[in-house]
């Protein structure tokens, strides 16, 4: 059963046209993840659609790849950009 805490909220669709702006380029990030106060850095990859919920696949320095959830990432920083 879905909790309404697990329920994907769909991100504005400008946000997801720049995740795919980043995507196409291969851009590495910072990811922040608010409530764990954990910040990721790594390739963006892709994006994708898994039964409804919509991911970013972030590809880290030691070559694992994660999926995280659109709808629970913060701030998504270019690293290098000015």
């Amino acid at each position: 059963m879905t909790t309404s805490d697990d329920a994907y909220r769909p991100i504005a669709c400008a946000r997801y046209s720049e995740l795919e702006v980043l995507a196409m380029r291969g851009a590495t990030v910072d990811v922040e993840l608010p409530g764990s106060g954990q910040r990721l850095r790594g390739r963006v990859r892709d994006l994708r659609t898994r039964a409804g919920v919509e991911y970013l696949v972030l590809e880290t320095a030691e070559g694992v790849c994660e999926e995280l959830r659109l709808d629970r990432i913060g701030d998504v920083l270019v690293v290098g950009a000015r």
